[in-house]
């Protein structure tokens, strides 16, 4: 993969992302109204299939249209080096580099919340059956831990709370680990760091985090619907924490305390409409991941369409007010031909791609260095031979003016994109 597709990866999954998050920012609310909140938690569903969707490999066209060049090409040993016009590899280098600062600092960021978190609780002690005691009291119970979870309730957790109440707790939490929800929050904060600069989809993380407690609250109290004065009372005792955990699940914060305890006035959602927003969920997963699989660009279609070995060549040609737009494919070293603009000034490419090092001419070329070598032709007339350098999924531009020639059409214009299949 080289630095232009990463990129492109990139800017697809937080195109994707933030599409799928938009969408479910909109209806988590009517969903969770009407189907209930593990319904609403659930449509977070669609979020990791927008993402994964453009991964998918795109299935080769039926046939692909080549372009050979009759005759032989001219001696490209007099083309000056001096025509030689490079692609944006730079630019994509330094694009990565700040990509690649802004996850380190949010993943440093998130460890350091979550080193936090452990050294405030203090001593621990275990009291058997996956719960510890903590010397702290505050943003506690919590559940945390990906290979060997665990719960940590707070120092002063017998006499704080009663019997039932504990219970319930403690239910609350191993709801979470069961359903796993300590990795759903490890894959959130992956993705956060990742797409960082994406708004998005930090809201939706913070959003998905709360659902994800109030479906939590949902499950426990539908296997104890007589509790829910107890489980008010013990959300109302609980001391908040300013800054929890990022990797794991607080009993408290952060979540709204008045929405969680507003929802246990609402009766249990009927089976049929649960049901139904399940159905309505599924729908809306598949078709996130299919929106975002067909939304994939035309180049990158083409060029996993291409065959091993070739190159495939993307044209935006202008010339006097006039623009043509069209694609080569080609193999490597093979020479092909292109003429546009045949009312008026007649313009012709002869070119051909190859793919390695050119060191001799462009120092800074590699084994992923796309070359394409033109001679541009303007009504027979041999006007120029520039070459292009990029790197596969770079683009480069010419620009050729026929000195003989007056009008609007003497100067061509010659935007390049080159990929290289492998």
């Amino acid at each position: 993969m080289t630095r232009f597709d990463l990129l492109r990866c990139l800017i697809v999954a937080a195109c994707s992302g933030g599409a799928a998050s938009l969408l479910v920012l909109a209806l988590r609310r009517p969903l969770r109204r009407r189907c209930g909140a593990g319904v609403a938690y659930a449509a977070w569903l669609a979020l990791p299939a927008a993402l994964l969707a453009p991964l998918w490999p795109i299935p080769a066209p039926a046939a692909l249209v080549w372009s050979p060049m009759p005759g032989a090409m001219p001696d490209w040993a007099a083309a000056p080096a001096a025509q030689v016009a490079v692609g944006n590899a730079d630019a994509a280098g330094w694009l990565l580099a700040l990509w690649l600062s802004g996850a380190s600092i949010a993943a440093l960021r998130i460890l350091r919340r979550q080193r936090r978190f452990h050294r405030a609780l203090g001593h621990v002690v275990p009291l058997g059956d996956g719960v510890w005691r903590a010397q702290a009291g505050v943003g506690l119970p919590a559940a945390f831990g990906l290979l060997r979870p665990r719960i940590v309730v707070p120092a002063d957790f017998a006499e704080r709370y009663d019997r039932r109440q504990r219970a319930l707790m403690l239910r609350h939490e191993r709801v979470h680990i069961a359903r796993g929800d300590l990795w759903i929050n490890a894959a959130v904060a992956a993705v956060t760091c990742l797409l960082w600069f994406n708004p998005l989809l930090h809201l939706a993380a913070a959003r998905l985090r709360e659902d994800q407690e109030l479906a939590c609250d949902a499950r426990v109290l539908a296997r104890h619907p007589r509790a829910r004065r107890a489980y008010a009372q013990a959300m109302l005792v609980t001391q908040l924490a300013a800054q929890s955990t990022p990797l794991g699940c607080h009993w408290g914060p952060p979540h709204p305390l008045l929405e969680r305890i507003d929802m246990l006035k609402h009766p249990a959602v009927a089976p049929r409409w649960r049901h139904l927003g399940l159905l309505l969920v599924a729908a809306l997963t598949g078709g996130s991941a299919a929106a975002a699989w067909a939304a994939q660009s035309a180049p990158q279609a083409a060029a996993l369409a291409a065959p091993a070995g070739s190159v495939t060549m993307e044209f935006v040609a202008r010339s006097g007010g006039r623009e043509s737009r069209f694609t080569i494919v080609e193999a490597a070293g093979q020479p092909f031909s292109a003429t546009m603009f045949e009312d008026g000034a007649r313009w012709r490419i002869d070119g051909v791609a190859t793919v390695g090092a050119d060191k001799a001419v462009y120092p800074g070329s590699d084994d992923d260095t796309v070359w394409l070598k033109m001679s541009l032709l303007r009504d027979g007339a041999m006007v120029g031979q520039p070459r292009l350098a990029m790197q596969s999924g770079g683009s480069g531009r010419v620009v050729q003016e026929d000195a003989a020639a007056a009008g609007p059409g003497k100067r061509l214009e010659l935007d390049v994109r080159m990929t290289a299949a492998r």
